[in-house]
């Protein structure tokens, strides 16, 4: 359910939509103390002096305070390099340059891992491929590919995804199918992912997923606060300065890469915490969350497609 959707105001009255927002709503969470001082010196730094105040101690690597002194040391560098405006630039390239800081965040180090670049997920193969049979096996599904992909290091578990489109602009049709239809039923695939097995964490658990338009980026949350019924919301959107009288800009997307972060650990903890639910018959399929898309099969051609000669 997205609580941002109009559709529900024909079914639920606005006082009724509001307190569905606001129950038991996610909220991001707050920074690591020592975080939140460096970021406060920062913004507190007029912008004429903010590049010699971060470059001013060297940070040990693979730290928060290393990650966000390289952010806003690239940021500079795209600034000066005349890389704006983003004429001639492929997706892969802005994920690579503008969205560096997502990669090189170092996700290894704590408690999840990232992968970048096309990568399928597990989750939505499994969804597409759960009612395949001997007697009609059909096509093995590969699976949604998407731009981000987070794991858990020890279980292996996806808790997160993203989408980097070059399209920016509000309420664009690209994001409405990315971050309003794609993202969800992969981060709802996810889900079910768990709750497969860890049942207990049906109102728990809490995923997270990127969109990323031109320079704005979203933080999108799905739980699941009473019952089965999911719930997606989110925060932002925060915009990548594009030059440098804009920097200080910057602080709003590093709060929100660092909020990602600390909810998929959140997520990861509660994994690791969490009883394994028994055992049962197999085919039996968890009743935790009631289906709310139609896996549809992809089409097999028997049509060889023919290149076109120059």
């Amino acid at each position: 359910m997205d609580v941002r959707d109009s559709c529900w105001k024909k079914y639920f009255s606005s006082a009724e939509i509001d307190e569905i927002k606001r129950y038991e709503a996610i909220q991001l969470p707050d920074l690591p103390v020592d975080v939140k001082a460096y970021m406060n010196e920062l913004i507190a730094t007029p912008r004429s002096e903010l590049f010699d105040k971060v470059n001013q101690v060297i940070h040990p690597a693979n730290t928060d305070k290393y990650w966000i002194q390289d952010t806003y040391n690239n940021c500079v560098r795209l600034a000066q390099s005349g890389f704006y405006p983003l004429n001639d630039v492929i997706e892969q390239g802005m994920g690579r340059r503008i969205w560096s800081c997502v990669d090189n965040f170092e996700w290894s180090v704590w408690l999840s891992k990232l992968y970048s670049g096309e990568k399928c997920s597990k989750a939505t193969a499994d969804a597409s491929n759960k009612d395949r049979c001997l007697s009609d096996v059909g096509r093995q599904s590969s699976g949604r590919k998407m731009d981000y992909l987070f794991t858990t290091k020890k279980t292996g578990f996806e808790v997160g995804c993203g989408e980097c489109a070059l399209v920016g602009g509000i309420k664009t049709t690209k994001e409405f199918q990315d971050a309003g239809f794609k993202m969800p039923k992969v981060m709802r695939d996810m889900a079910n992912s768990i709750l497969a097995t860890h049942a207990g964490l049906e109102n728990e658990l809490c995923l997270v997923g990127f969109y990323i338009g031109g320079d704005a980026m979203q933080l999108l949350t799905l739980g699941f606060p009473a019952g089965y019924v999911a719930r997606l919301d989110g925060f932002g959107p925060a915009h990548f300065p594009r030059n440098e009288e804009k920097i200080c800009s910057l602080q709003n997307v590093v709060k929100l890469i660092l909020s990602g972060r600390i909810l998929v650990e959140n997520a990861n903890r509660k994994i690791e915490r969490c009883q394994m639910t028994p055992i049962g018959r197999l085919g039996h399929v968890s009743d935790c969350i009631v289906h709310t898309f139609t896996h549809a099969a992809a089409p097999v051609s028997d049509k060889k497609k023919k290149r076109k000669c120059q």
